[in-house]
C-alpha cells in the first residue's frame, strides 16, 4: 500500500494531521512506542482489525508515516523490528534511527478490515496531508 513519511509544510497538511489526532480513538494512541510496545501489541491484537495507522516524532508531529494494513499488529510489529535492521522505508526508518522508538507515538487513525476501502481512505489520507506539501 501507498505509505509516506516526510515533513508535512502547508498549513492544510498540519490542519489534517490535527483532525486526524482528533478523530483518533484516545484507547488507539500510545506516546513513546518503545515504553507502550506491549500494550500496543496487545491492543491491536484485541482489535483483530486492519486500518489506517499514523507514526509520528513526538518533538515535531510534522515529521510523521501514515499507512494502512489488513492486520495491524503485525504491520507495526514489522515497523518496529525492521526499522532498526533495514532500509524498506528509508525517510521514516532513518527518522527512526536517528530518534529511537522512545521519541515516536503511534495510534490507530480508522479501523476497517476491507482492503479495497483501506487503500481508499490511506489515500485520501495522505493526499489532505501531503498533495504538494512536499518540503
Amino acid at each position: 500500500m501507498n505509505n509516506s513519511a516526510n515533513i508535512l509544510t502547508s498549513s492544510l497538511a498540519t490542519d489534517t494531521l490535527k483532525a486526524i489526532f482528533n478523530i483518533a480513538n484516545p484507547d488507539l494512541k500510545f506516546i513513546n512506542v518503545e515504553k507502550e510496545y506491549k500494550n500496543i501489541t496487545i491492543k491491536l491484537n484485541s482489535l483483530n482489525s486492519g486500518g489506517i495507522y499514523l507514526f509520528w516524532l513526538l518533538d515535531n508531529p510534522s515529521k510523521c508515516y501514515l499507512g494502512s494494513a489488513i492486520n495491524l499488529r503485525k504491520r507495526f510489529m514489522v515497523h518496529y523490528k525492521n526499522s532498526l535492521k533495514n532500509n524498506n522505508h528509508p525517510k521514516f526508518y532513518s527518522c527512526v534511527k536517528k530518534y529511537k522508538w522512545s521519541k515516536f507515538g503511534f495510534l490507530v487513525v480508522e479501523l476497517d478490515k476491507n482492503k479495497t476501502i483501506l487503500r481508499e481512505k490511506e489515500n485520501i489520507w495522505l493526499n489532505k496531508m501531503f498533495n504538494d506539501s512536499f518540503g
